[in-house]
């Protein structure tokens, strides 16, 4: 690719390189720490955004029954 004097970018694409294929944990392997901190922070999240939506839930109900006067 030739390039003058100008070019300010050059576009080089590469193959990535195909990592090997990691044993299952239903073979009996323990999970690497990295896995586990993984599980933890997406249960962590899962957790959260239940909670909050449940939150909003109960909110729109009570403002609702308060409309209708209940």
């Amino acid at each position: 690719m030739a390039c003058g004097p100008y070019c300010a970018v050059r576009v080089v694409l590469a193959p990535r390189p195909v990592p090997a294929p990691r044993p299952s944990p239903a073979t009996g392997e323990v999970l690497a720490p990295r896995d586990l901190l993984l599980v933890v922070r997406f249960t962590r999240n899962w957790i959260h955004y239940g909670f909050m939506a449940h939150t909003v839930v109960c909110v729109v109900i009570a403002a609702v029954e308060g409309v209708l006067g209940r």
